[in-house]
């Protein structure tokens, strides 16, 4: 065998492609099956995956009652039961700090604001567990403030305020005067 003939054999095989266990149609027909086979069983268990009904969407349905024509729910937050007031105007929920908890510090009252709607006080943005209902949230940002001036005003015990910040998540925020239950849509 010539050098000529080692020089024409090298030009018909490509370079780096010596012929491996594998490389034959039937082996690609094979892989090809079997990637057939992965995706079919994958869709198989895609449709055992639950989806969010849109027809139907979960609600909250929290129980709520009156006092002075405002609205007071009932919650949990830190594991304490607490009635908070439905305040739509409020960006945040505030809670009391015998609401939140064990507190090392005292907080003066909230006073009506002298320079627009709403009251002033001392706050501090804690993180505290919340529930309405059947829904929790872990770790949730909330202000402490001392709110006893809303429950002289109201004649009702008031530990806090139920904000913005806690409805937005929702789709839609329904009342219920007659059930005396706030519907909160998913």
């Amino acid at each position: 065998m010539g050098i000529h003939n080692l020089l024409s054999q090298k030009a018909l095989k490509p370079l780096g492609r010596e012929r491996v266990r594998g490389d034959s149609p039937e082996h690609a027909l094979n892989t090809h099956r079997g990637g057939r086979v992965f995706r079919m069983l994958v869709l198989a268990l895609l449709c055992f995956i639950p989806s969010r009904n849109i027809a139907h969407p979960e609600i909250v349905a929290v129980p709520f009652r009156t006092a002075e024509s405002m609205i007071l729910v009932e919650a949990r937050v830190n594991d304490n039961r607490v009635a908070l007031l439905l305040d739509t105007g409020a960006n945040n929920t505030i809670v009391s700090p015998r609401a939140y908890g064990d507190l090392q510090f005292h907080l003066r009252s909230i006073h009506k604001n002298d320079r627009g709607p709403g009251l002033r006080g001392d706050a501090v943005l804690l993180r505290a567990n919340l529930a309405l209902a059947n829904r929790v949230w872990v770790s949730q940002p909330v202000y402490v403030m001392n709110v006893d001036e809303l429950t002289r005003r109201f004649g009702a015990p008031v530990d806090g305020l139920l904000g913005q910040d806690v409805l937005r998540e929702f789709h839609a925020v329904r009342i219920n005067y007659k059930a005396h239950v706030i519907e909160l849509e998913q």
